[in-house]
C-alpha cells in the first residue's frame, strides 16, 4: 500500500538502452522505492532494460515513434498530452533533448497542470546534436528558451553545470552526480577486495567497455594497441563491442584485430573488472562516463581522455587523463601507467567517488523540496525503505 502523500511521477525517456537508460531505471527505483507512483514513457525495443524488474514494476506509456523526426516527436507529444491530462503527474522527470523540448513545449502553451513540476537531467545539449555553428546558435537557442519552462535541472558532473549554466537558469541548476546502482555497486566493491594483492602477468590487460562509436573513441585506443605492441605485450578485451563490429573497424583503419578479445553486451558488468590491469577510456565528449565510475569502483586503475567529465574521475593517485584525440598521448598515456602500475593498485581508493547512497538521499531530497516538503519527509521517506 502506497503512503497517503506519495507522489505521481513521470519519467520520459527515448528509448531503454545506453547509459541514460541506466540512469532512469536507477530513478525510477529509487521513487519506486520510497512509496511513490512511477510511471515510465519510452519507445519500447525489447533491449534489455526493458525487461529489468523496476520497469515492470511501474506504470508505462508506450510511444509509437521514435522522437527522431518531427513527425515522432509531434506523435509522442500528443500522446504525453493526453496521459497528463488523465493522471496529472505531480512531478515529470525528462533525461533525454527531445522527450524535454517535447514536455516543456506543452508548458508554454499553458497544457500542462498548474502544479506539475518539471526536472531535467542533462546527460546532452540539443546543441550536441549539430556540427555546423550555425545549426548549434539555433538549437542552443531553442534549448535556452525552453529550459525557462523547466523547474529544476540536474547536473551529472561538475562539467555539465558549468555548461548548463550558460543555457539553464543557474539557480535552478542542481549538481547531483550520477551513480552505479546499488547492486552494481555492491559487486564492484566485492571485486575491488578481491582483486587485493593480485600477481602481475607477463602481458598487460587493457580492457574498454563501450559502444564501437566516434564519441567512444575505439578507434584511438586501437591504433595505440598497434603502436604498444611494438614493444609491449598487451592484450586488450572489448565489452560492449561485437566481433563484428571490431573487424569492420579495424579493417577501416588497416590494422590487426589478433590478441583482441571483443564481449559484446556483457549482462555481468562487474566481471569485466576482475583481470583487467588498465581501463582506457579516450572518449571526445562524455558528460560522466558510468563505465568510468564502475572500473574506478572495482579497484582498476584508468587512462582516459582529458575532456568534459572524465577528469572529475580520475585522481592522480588513480591513473592518468592524456589529451583527448591524439593517438601519441594516449599510447605515453598506458606506457606511465604500466610503469607504475604497482604503486598505483596500492594507492586507488574508492573514497573520492559517488555512490548509490549519497544518489538516493540528493534525488530524495530534491524530490521534497519540489513537493513543498522539508528535509524531514526526505528522511521519513528513506526510512520507509
Amino acid at each position: 500500500m502506497r503512503d497517503s502523500g506519495a507522489a505521481r511521477i513521470l519519467i520520459v525517456t527515448s528509448e531503454l538502452h545506453g547509459g541514460s537508460a541506466s540512469y532512469v531505471v536507477q530513478l525510477a527505483g529509487i521513487f519506486l522505492g520510497s512509496g511513490n507512483a512511477v510511471t515510465l514513457a519510452f519507445y519500447p525495443n525489447d533491449r534489455v532494460l526493458e525487461r529489468h524488474p523496476t520497469v515492470s514494476s511501474a506504470g508505462a506509456v508506450h510511444f509509437a515513434s521514435r522522437f527522431s523526426s518531427v513527425s515522432g516527436l509531434v506523435e509522442n507529444t500528443l500522446s504525453l498530452l493526453r496521459f497528463i491530462r488523465v493522471e496529472r503527474p505531480e512531478i515529470i522527470y525528462t533525461n533525454t533533448v527531445f522527450p524535454m523540448l517535447a514536455i516543456a513545449l506543452l508548458r508554454m502553451v499553458h497544457l500542462l497542470p498548474a502544479q506539475t513540476r518539471i526536472v531535467h537531467t542533462l546527460h546532452s545539449f540539443f546543441f550536441d546534436k549539430f556540427r555546423s555553428r550555425p545549426g548549434r546558435a539555433v538549437a542552443c537557442a531553442i534549448e535556452r528558451l525552453m529550459s525557462r519552462a523547466i523547474d529544476r535541472a540536474i547536473a551529472p558532473s561538475e562539467y555539465m553545470r558549468q555548461i548548463a549554466t550558460k543555457i539553464y537558469v543557474p539557480s535552478r541548476i542542481t549538481l547531483i552526480r550520477n551513480s552505479l546502482s546499488a547492486r552494481l555497486e555492491a559487486d564492484l566493491v566485492s571485486v575491488r577486495a578481491a582483486r587485493v594483492g593480485r600477481v602481475s602477468r607477463a602481458a598487460c590487460k587493457l580492457l574498454f567497455v563501450g559502444r564501437a562509436d566516434r564519441q567512444k573513441g575505439l578507434d584511438l585506443l586501437l591504433k595505440a594497441v598497434q603502436v604498444l605492441r611494438s614493444t609491449q605485450s598487451v592484450h586488450v578485451t572489448l565489452g560492449g563491442v561485437t566481433r563484428e563490429e571490431c573487424l569492420e573497424l579495424c579493417n577501416a583503419l588497416h590494422l590487426e584485430s589478433v590478441g583482441i578479445e571483443c564481449l559484446g553486451w556483457v549482462d555481468d558488468t562487474a566481471s569485466l573488472y576482475k583481470d583487467a590491469d588498465i581501463f582506457v577510456m579516450p572518449s571526445r565528449w562524455e558528460a560522466f562516463g558510468l563505465t568510468l565510475l564502475e572500473a574506478r569502483m572495482a579497484g582498476v586503475v584508468c587512462v582516459g581522455s582529458d575532456v568534459d567529465a572524465i577528469p572529475e574521475l580520475i585522481s592522480p593517485n588513480c591513473g592518468v587523463t592524456v589529451t583527448k584525440d591524439s593517438v601519441t598521448a594516449l599510447v605515453e598515456g598506458i606506457r606511465d601507467v604500466m610503469a607504475r602500475l604497482p604503486i598505483l593498485d596500492s594507492a586507488c581508493t574508492s573514497d573520492d567517488l559517488p555512490t548509490y547512497a549519497k544518489h538516493e538521499r540528493a534525488q530524495l531530497e530534491l524530490l521534497a523540496k519540489l513537493r513543498g516538503k522539508d528535509e524531514s519527509d526526505a528522511q521519513r521517506v528513506r526510512g520507509m525503505k
